[in-house]
């Protein structure tokens, strides 16, 4: 679900090369990101849609841009959390595990309004990142976790989401 390479490389203005997918230890999360939780009060739904049926051969996600409102380069790193059996947030690892795919799981965001590429002037590094989940089974295979929060945030900045599997 995250990654350890967050590298500022590749093209920006929309490319997902400095974002990652692979992912990265509970360990190697820097503090700040340890420290994102939900708040039911600022979580948005997000209704992410069944791919049950792939005869269509269509895969359904859904998706949300998150920006870069700093003058400098952020990390941001996503995660899925629920609640246990005490209602105590606890950190979903593998999003593989309650059947979701959470697309690019961290990246690098470059300053407020973007900034320029040395290496390829017509293609700027952006300050946002469209965000993807999809869920990759059905929602009756992730009944067992009815409540999933998306959490995505920056050391300033934190975005949350409720995740409403259809």
């Amino acid at each position: 679900m995250i990654s350890s390479d967050d590298a500022f490389g590749g093209s920006g203005g929309g490319s997902s090369d400095n974002q990652q997918q692979n992912p990265v230890a509970l360990e190697n999360l820097p503090k700040w990101a340890h420290a994102m939780a939900p708040s039911s009060i600022d979580a948005k739904p997000l209704r992410v849609p069944s791919n049950a049926n792939p005869m269509d051969g269509m895969v359904y996600s859904a998706s949300f841009e998150i920006r870069n409102d700093e003058w400098t380069w952020e990390t941001f790193y996503t995660k899925l959390i629920t609640m246990d059996n005490n209602e105590k947030f606890v950190m979903i690892e593998n999003a593989q595990t309650v059947g979701l795919e959470i697309a690019p799981s961290t990246g690098s965001l470059a300053p407020r309004g973007g900034a320029s590429n040395a290496c390829d002037s017509s293609q700027p590094y952006s300050d946002a990142a469209m965000i993807r989940v999809t869920q990759l089974s059905s929602a009756e295979e992730t009944n067992n976790h009815k409540n999933i929060w998306l959490v995505v945030g920056t050391e300033e900045e934190q975005w949350t989401y409720q995740l409403e599997l259809l």
